[in-house]
């Protein structure tokens, strides 16, 4: 009679462990992964950008820089890593970076919670992701917060 709780209790154990007989989980899309964008093209930025411009998709505003040292300081918000990506999250906007006449740098910005990096573009695909520093974030928040103080009430 013990043998038979015994091994009464261990089939229950497995069972429940196993999942059997539950319900089968939704098959979640595996988020996507890109390496960070490679630090030569960063340094082309570095040493010969012209212009950094960002539209916001939902704001009515956008920023622009055309001195070197502004556009050089916006760089230093891309940190060296690469972020986790998240399928659900949506671009607040667009950045391009150019160097010369043909020379360049675009991304979608991700700037909301679980999301805080560069999603970046070679020939109109994503390719290339980079985290936000913290004095990216900081830098964004600023903005963001202006265009809020500027909205009429």
């Amino acid at each position: 009679m013990i043998r038979t709780v015994i091994r009464y209790a261990v089939c229950l154990a497995v069972l429940s462990f196993s999942g059997c007989g539950a319900e089968p989980k939704e098959k979640q899309p595996a988020a996507p992964s890109y390496p960070p964008l490679p630090l030569e093209r960063l340094t082309v930025l570095w040493d010969s950008a012209t212009t950094y411009d960002v539209v916001f998709n939902e704001l009515p505003i956008s920023a622009s820089q055309q001195n070197l040292g502004d556009i050089q300081q916006s760089l230093t918000y891309i940190a060296s890593d690469a972020p986790q990506i998240d399928p659900d999250c949506t671009p607040v906007g667009h950045v391009w970076f150019q160097a010369g006449p043909n020379r360049g740098e675009e991304a979608d910005l991700y700037f909301s919670a679980g999301c805080v990096y560069y999603l970046w573009y070679e020939n109109g695909r994503p390719a290339y992701a980079n985290a936000l520093t913290e004095a990216g974030v900081v830098f964004y928040n600023n903005i963001l917060r202006q265009a809020q103080q500027a909205q009429p009430q």
